[in-house]
């Protein structure tokens, strides 16, 4: 099975966790790409605003998921799907 419209973003510090999640997911057909820290997680979705799903580690070498998660949702909103609202 392939979803070519999911493309997931891994925010994960750990290389080695990185790879494996990522293997895991691209194995089962997804579109997925992957950064060592918040900021890199920022930058990302600053040039690929196509991101569909966040995996998120909570603890970063630079913030914490829930600090990462308030500055996406400021910077860039949240789209509700069922109506394409911005959060």
């Amino acid at each position: 099975m392939n979803f070519p419209d999911l493309d997931i973003l891994i925010v994960e510090y750990s290389d080695e966790m990185l790879w494996s999640f990522a293997n895991i997911l691209e194995q089962a057909g997804f579109k997925v790409d992957g950064v060592l820290s918040g900021a890199s997680a920022l930058d990302y979705m600053q040039k690929n605003q196509n991101v569909k799903l966040l995996i998120i580690n909570n603890v970063l070498p630079d913030m914490g998921a829930l600090s990462l998660m308030k500055k996406i949702k400021r910077r860039f909103g949240i789209v509700d799907p069922k109506n394409k609202t911005v959060c």
